[in-house]
């Protein structure tokens, strides 16, 4: 048995990201009246563990240097981070011990269960997709994001050849 996803509605995407993404729906006053907090990301939360931890200082910078991550991001991206750590705990469990496991029942019957970290280690992977779009990770997003200033190496390629072939 797998656990249920529960339709949550999608939260509206930050300013940051629609700018990263080049406003592809145009909107007008994007942003006008929104909260703009420091681009600083913060320290990682004491309640974390050393996985969770080792994550945070690896994607932190990263983050704070496109300009997605701030103060009060905090426990949504500490959330994230734990996730992450969760994630590899049941995944190790379930490279170890397989996803199901043999049960005999009261009348003797032997069943095949879903092993409980299996569950968790479903779970894990939606909530970890869902932190990660919250500030644009996914693949997807990644291949709409532009960052002001950084030009893509192929661009400076073809600019390049074209400056060849017009002498």
């Amino acid at each position: 048995m797998l656990v249920e996803v529960i339709n949550m509605p999608m939260p509206k995407k930050p300013t940051s990201l629609h700018l990263l993404h080049g406003n592809p729906s145009k909107i007008k006053d994007l942003g006008k009246n929104e909260p703009k907090p420091k681009p600083v990301a913060p320290k990682p939360p004491t309640w974390l563990d050393k996985e969770a931890k080792k994550e945070w200082k690896k994607i932190a910078p990263e983050m704070e240097r496109l300009g997605l991550l701030t103060e009060i991001d905090q426990i949504a991206f500490a959330n994230l981070c734990q996730e992450y750590s969760n994630l590899i705990k049941w995944q190790k469990v379930v490279s170890e011990h397989g996803a199901t496991y043999e049960h005999t029942n009261v009348k003797g019957e032997k069943n095949i269960m879903t092993r409980p970290e299996a569950i968790l280690l479903h779970k894990s992977k939606q909530l970890l997709k869902a932190y990660c779009a919250e500030f644009g990770m996914t693949a997807s997003s990644r291949g709409r994001i532009q960052v002001p200033g950084q030009k893509d190496e192929e661009d400076e390629m073809e600019t390049l050849l074209s400056k060849k072939s017009h002498k």
